[in-house]
């Protein structure tokens, strides 16, 4: 394929989207276009054959495949086609699935290190399996990343009987108390590893974490074993590298949830913190006016001393609680105005038991077992009124962007990747390929309707659900937060409209 080249300088004119486009043109059209539908046509042409084979030869293929792959006769890249006509019959002879051709096109786009734009109901679940088994016959491992436990297990099951008619193992990744080390460990060492993106990441940070702290993991440490003639220790760890990632809804992991890293905190070494600058600062924020004092930009969740603001903050020192201070005086008064003015109950936190747990802002679920860093987490609860848990300091960070990027090959599937094209190219050199529907689309989009206030909207919607409901269409309704629930749930009531709320309360 001749390979087509640009500059990526951005301007304010548009420039490099004009780039960006001509190359995402030239990589899912012509030649490259040309060449998947000849897979395809491949793929197809064998199916005949390959149904005719018994159970046994088909596994025996299998392990021919393999074979080739682990000796280094042939590249992935070179069983493509036999690989993908193989999984295609042995999904049709355990689930009654015949991977359709969009499929197969979703499956060579993955196959490549691109992005597959599937739409909602194409079947990615099937097609991700294409990929999973080709890129699996090296024995390397693959890890096959969902945004949430429920779709994890949901494709881990609807997937196993398929792997375990070619002899492939696959395992789930568990989360929560019962992951122990060796259950994790188990699921690794399997060919294929379904899981959650965030639980891939922390099991490499616990691992990273567990070698740097291990006896021998110093430098120098292999010399000083072998003159001492002793089998150096291995450290425990999960992982055993990352080779493939395959990513559901790749853009939510790799672009909307760039900036939000994975955190790993412990026991702080300082021993325990009082919890009076913490109410200190609480008292001293409320009296904080904005304008005079600070300045909030709530777009870019940013708050700013003025002048006269860090003049007010050492006025009265005598309520400044000097021995009890780890930080600095400003940034436990800076957390309390955070608290007050960015972070929302039942928004992004919800209080239960008194005790303050996070609410995700991308899926809307609980994370009981994690805080907010450098204090925050303690001004909250100091807000909330709430028992102040101890700090934690932090023992290990990395950005979902920088993690993927240490496995060898990734590739993703969403469908909505045309409108990130340009980001999957400029930071992962990840071509989009838009998989045509297998059939046409009988979807309705109804233009946008815009109000002027919440309270004209949520009457809207009311009244747009109750003539739904009076024509029996079932209707899901997303909202942002969960007070937006709450608030049309109220609307519902008044129209005796039943329902039911689902969010992290």
């Amino acid at each position: 394929m001749e390979k087509v080249s640009f500059r990526r300088q951005y301007d304010r004119s548009g420039f490099l989207k004009g780039l960006v486009r001509q190359r995402w043109d030239a990589l899912t059209g012509g030649s490259l276009r040309k060449s998947d539908l000849e897979r395809l046509a491949s793929i197809n042409g064998v199916a005949d054959a390959v149904k005719a084979l018994s159970d046994d030869q088909i596994r025996a293929r299998v392990s021919q495949l393999r074979e080739l792959i682990v000796s280094g006769k042939k590249k992935v890249d070179e069983i493509v086609e036999p690989g993908f006509a193989l999984l295609r019959e042995a999904s049709c002879r355990t689930t009654g699935l015949f991977h359709y051709d969009e499929q197969i096109l979703g499956g060579l786009a993955l196959v490549k290190g691109g992005v597959a734009e599937m739409a909602t109901g194409e079947g990615k679940t099937l097609a991700v399996s294409l990929p999973a088994f080709v890129f699996s016959l090296s024995g390397k491992g693959v890890h096959v990343v969902t945004v949430n436990s429920y779709l994890a297990a949901r494709d881990y099951e609807f997937s196993k009987p398929i792997f375990d008619y070619l002899g492939i193992s696959i395992g789930f990744l568990p989360e929560g108390k019962e992951a122990t080390t060796e259950k994790k460990r188990a699921a690794y060492d399997c060919d294929i590893t379904y899981g959650v993106g965030y639980e891939f990441g922390f099991d490499y940070m616990r691992d990273q974490l567990s070698r740097m702290r291990h006896p021998g993991g110093a430098p120098g440490e292999d010399l000083r074993y072998a003159i001492l003639g002793r089998e150096k220790p291995i450290p425990e760890v999960c992982q055993r590298g990352l080779n493939v990632a395959i990513i559901d809804e790749v853009d939510s992991v790799l672009i909307d949830e760039a900036g939000s890293p994975l955190l790993i905190s412990e026991a702080s070494s300082m021993g325990e913190s009082s919890e009076k600058p913490f109410y200190e600062a609480r008292d001293l924020a409320r009296r904080l006016m904005e304008s005079d004092h600070f300045t909030l930009d709530r777009n870019r969740r940013k708050i700013d001393f003025t002048s006269e603001g860090k003049r007010e903050l050492f006025r009265d020192d005598s309520i400044i609680p000097w021995d009890d201070l780890r930080r600095p005086w400003e940034t436990y008064v800076l957390n309390a105005l955070k608290a007050e003015h960015l972070f929302f109950r039942d928004e992004h936190y919800v209080v239960e038991d008194d005790k303050v747990v996070i609410v995700d802002e991308f899926t809307g679920r609980r994370f009981e077992d994690r805080s907010w860093r450098e204090g925050q987490h303690q001004a909250v609860e100091a807000k909330e009124e709430v028992e102040i848990r101890p700090e934690a300091d932090s023992a290990a960070s990395i950005t979902r962007q920088r993690f993927f990027a240490l496995y060898d090959t990734i590739c993703g599937l969403t469908g909505t990747a045309a409108e990130s094209a340009g980001e999957f190219w400029r930071f992962f050199q990840m071509p989009v390929a838009p998989v045509p529907l297998n059939r046409p689309s009988q979807r309705k989009i109804l233009p946008e309707r815009i109000f002027v206030d919440h309270d004209a909207m949520d009457e809207a919607v009311a009244l747009d659900i109750a003539g739904r409901y009076g024509k029996g269409q079932p209707v899901l309704v997303g909202t942002r937060t969960i007070k937006d629930s709450e608030r049309l749930s109220a609307k519902l009531h008044e129209l005796g409209l039943p329902h039911r709320i689902l969010t992290a309360k």
